[in-house]
């Protein structure tokens, strides 16, 4: 359940970016509210490059992360029930080049969230890698699924209809 708590902790770092950046914009208006008052150009000075500045960069980092989070979220749902998986694979599931996709898979085993390497154009995952997407995380909960027609093992959104990835068959 490690995987599990570094996804959780990184997607709540990612949300007080968004407050941090908040809570700076918002003293930094208030002191150009008191330039207008005044007219000193130390506080409009002031507000700007040691508030709004760093409040703006504080919300573009939250974007970002943002953006990873909702990434992660996606490759970490596929890895869940596989063991090896092929970054050319990765690359055809998510359209993305294979330098992209392995530099993803590295930066989510570097941030603890899953624990695997990657060995001859595989990812190979060793231990428990599940994480489980609940109302916590996500608004929708996932579970793992294995085919009647092909017996492979599928995630699927829970009351979702999904077909597998293998074989084109109906999961519910």
């Amino acid at each position: 359940m490690k995987n599990q708590q570094n996804y959780v902790n990184y997607n709540k770092k990612t949300k007080r970016f968004l407050i941090f950046a908040i809570v700076l914009v918002i003293i930094g208006l208030s002191g150009i509210s008191v330039y207008f008052d005044s007219y000193e150009f130390s506080d409009l000075i002031l507000a700007l490059f040691v508030f709004i500045i760093p409040g703006c960069i504080c919300a573009y980092t939250w974007y970002k992360r943002k953006e990873k989070v909702k990434e992660y979220k996606n490759y970490l749902q596929y890895f869940n029930s596989r063991r090896k998986i092929k970054i050319d694979d990765l690359c055809n599931k998510f359209g993305k080049d294979y330098e992209t996709v392995n530099d993803i898979i590295t930066e989510i085993i570097n941030l603890g969230m899953i624990n695997g390497y990657i060995e001859d154009d595989e990812l190979i995952l060793k231990g428990n890698n599940k994480i489980e997407f609940t109302e916590e995380n996500t608004n929708k909960v996932t579970k793992i699924v294995k085919c009647k027609e092909c017996g492979a093992k599928n995630t699927i959104i829970e009351g979702e209809k999904k077909e597998c990835e293998y074989c084109g068959s109906v999961l519910q």
